[in-house]
C-alpha cells in the first residue's frame, strides 16, 4: 500500500475500556485521517466522555511529565487504571477489587503482575521525576512515594478538575 491510498479497520470491542488502548495505538501513526464508531454501541458501558481521545492524550502527557518511561509495561497499565476511574460511575473505586482485575483480564495478566509493573513505573518516575511536576499533578508533595492508589488516584482527580468541562 502507497502513502496515498487509504484503508479502512473494523475492530470489534468488548468493552469501552478497550476503545482507549486503540485510540492511543492509533494516535502513535502519523497517517490516521481520521478515527470513526457508533456511539450506540456503548449505550450499556461506562459513560464515554465526548473528549476521551483528549483525556487519553492528557493521561499520556501528564505521566510522561512526571517521569513514568512509555517503554514500561506499567505505564500502559496506569493509563488504563486513570481511565478506569474518569469512565467510572462509581464514587469510589477499589484498586484491588476493581482495577486490578480488569487490567489483568484485559491483558491476560494476574493482578500480581499488574500491581507490581504499576508500583514499578511509580517507582521510577519518583526516582527521576522532578518533585515540583508530582506536587503538581498530585496535589500535594509527598514525602515518601506514593502507593499505587494514591498515584491513580490523584492524577485522574487532576484530569477530572482540570480537563472536563463543569
Amino acid at each position: 500500500m502507497n502513502q496515498n491510498e487509504s484503508c479502512s479497520l473494523i475492530i470489534t470491542l468488548k468493552n469501552i475500556h478497550e476503545l482507549s488502548a486503540i485510540m492511543s495505538a492509533l494516535a502513535s501513526f502519523s497517517s490516521v485521517a481520521s478515527v470513526s464508531f457508533s456511539r450506540d454501541f456503548f449505550a450499556d458501558e461506562l459513560s464515554l466522555s465526548t473528549d476521551s481521545a483528549e483525556e487519553a492524550e492528557t493521561i499520556q502527557t501528564i505521566l510522561r511529565k512526571m517521569g513514568v518511561s512509555p517503554n514500561l509495561k506499567g505505564y500502559g497499565y496506569l493509563i488504563d487504571a486513570i481511565n478506569y476511574i474518569l469512565e467510572s460511575k462509581e464514587t469510589t473505586v477499589s484498586i484491588t477489587k476493581h482495577i486490578y482485575p480488569f487490567i489483568a483480564k484485559k491483558y491476560s495478566s494476574s493482578t500480581a503482575k499488574i500491581e507490581r509493573s504499576i508500583r514499578h513505573a511509580i517507582e521510577t518516575a519518583w526516582k527521576t521525576g522532578n518533585e515540583d511536576i508530582f506536587e503538581h499533578y498530585l496535589g500535594f508533595m509527598p514525602t515518601k512515594k506514593p502507593t499505587n492508589s494514591q498515584f491513580v488516584t490523584a492524577v485522574a482527580e487532576y484530569i477530572k478538575e482540570h480537563t472536563r468541562k463543569q
